[in-house]
């Protein structure tokens, strides 16, 4: 029931893969006649990074990221995880539709205690300002992931271009996965690399 929701909180609830499409009708108060909207799910670029194809980094290995932990501060590189699954959720503090996926990491990292150890859930933002990636995290209490961001370099070298986006690297430092978030099934995933 989209009742009393605004044009962007509808938008929220767009669902699959880039190109989906909804139809809203929109009814005004009163005297005015109704009207349609079409929504189409879109990836939402980002400025200055160039579209690459995620089919192209499949069994590839991961570029050697710095990982810049948020709290408490701290640089790690993305070797440091060699030997564990890596799963990089990209997101930003703009990006409402990114917000899902980062709190459905959340949900994972509670229900799976069995892969810790084995399996490392990374939420990465691609603020510039980190202060307002810091609130968000705070205001949806994305407490059970690593939360960290990354230099706007690092993510050219990565395909990250348009966001959401999740990657998810192989113990071998390799990309297993890479697709907007909405469109992957995390768990499935993960649970699939670790029966390998």
């Amino acid at each position: 029931m989209l009742a009393g929701k605004s044009v962007g909180e509808a938008a929220d609830l767009i669902r699959g893969p880039v190109g989906t499409k909804v139809v809203l009708t929109v009814l005004p108060p009163k005297a005015q006649e109704p009207y349609q909207v079409t929504l189409e799910r879109a990836p939402l670029e980002l400025a200055g990074v160039p579209d690459s194809s995620y089919a192209s980094f499949i069994g590839k290995p991961a570029p050697d990221l710095g990982l810049s932990a948020l709290e408490p501060a701290e640089v790690r590189r993305l070797s440091d995880y060699r030997g564990k699954i890596v799963v990089l959720d990209f997101w930003a503090s703009w990006c409402p539709t990114c917000f899902p996926p980062v709190t459905k990491m959340q949900a994972l990292a509670e229900r799976h205690q069995d892969w810790q150890g084995k399996v490392e859930l990374i939420a990465v933002t691609v603020d510039a300002d980190l202060s307002l990636a810091r609130a968000q995290i705070k205001k949806q209490a994305w407490h059970k992931t690593r939360n960290c961001a990354v230099a706007f370099d690092d993510l050219k070298k990565l395909g990250v271009s348009v966001i959401p986006l999740v990657i998810i690297i192989a113990p071998d430092g390799t990309i297993a996965a890479m697709a907007a978030a909405q469109a992957l099934d995390v768990e499935k995933e993960v649970q699939s690399l670790l029966t390998k």
